[in-house]
């Protein structure tokens, strides 16, 4: 699985495209195959170290808060495979890893539905929506 993660705190340059294990689930989670990750001025607070659980012990990190995406695994009796849903992860991507990356694991509490009529772009709150499938296009890979 492709996912942008920082090994170090600091500047833009510290995101880099890895390949990780796709991660596995829970009971009460759901795997969520990521449409669209949110990307804004707090997350780069973050990996900048500008928050004070910015501590070496939470490093490598994968960024991101927010984002839209299609439920492939369930372990929820709220949600199922196929469903299409806004996600937002705890620890703000600095604590525990975030949502830019193609599979993120959600507790849910921090899943909704989005409806069928609401495109991707448009249910991302608050935040620039940047296309998963483009990320290797994004960093020349």
């Amino acid at each position: 699985m492709k996912a942008v993660q920082y090994q170090a705190y600091g500047g833009f340059s510290e995101n880099r495209l890895v390949d990780l294990s796709r991660p596995e689930i829970k009971d009460g989670e759901v795997l969520v195959q990521m449409e669209t990750v949110g990307i804004n001025p707090l997350d780069n607070t973050l990996r900048s170290g500008g928050h004070y659980a910015a501590t070496p012990e939470n490093l490598p990190r994968i960024g991101g808060q927010t984002g839209v995406g299609m439920i492939v695994e369930s372990k929820s009796e709220r949600f199922a495979v196929g469903n299409r849903v806004f996600v937002r992860v705890p620890g703000f991507g600095v604590v525990a890893d975030g949502t830019w990356r193609e599979f993120a694991p959600v507790a849910e509490a921090g899943v909704w539905l989005v409806p069928d009529n609401i495109t991707a772009h448009l249910s991302q709150p608050r935040a620039k929506s940047f296309q998963c499938r483009r990320l290797p296009k994004r960093f020349d890979i």
